[in-house]
């Protein structure tokens, strides 16, 4: 099997990403009083990486 290229880390970022914001939509529309707090947290916070990840993945 032969390394990933730059493409096809691109893509997997951008993937993640989509990934991501879909959980998050799908998450945060439910009102639950009882959700985790921090695990809400954590899912903006590891979505807005995966987006800034894609985004550098892009290049300069």
């Amino acid at each position: 099997m032969s390394a990933p290229t730059l493409d096809d880390l691109q893509a997997d970022a951008k993937h993640l990403h989509d990934l991501l914001d879909v959980i998050c939509e799908r998450v945060f529309a439910n009102v639950d009083h009882n959700r985790d707090q921090a695990v809400d947290s954590m899912l903006w916070i590891a979505r807005d990486l995966a987006e800034k990840v894609a985004g550098e993945a892009k290049g300069p």
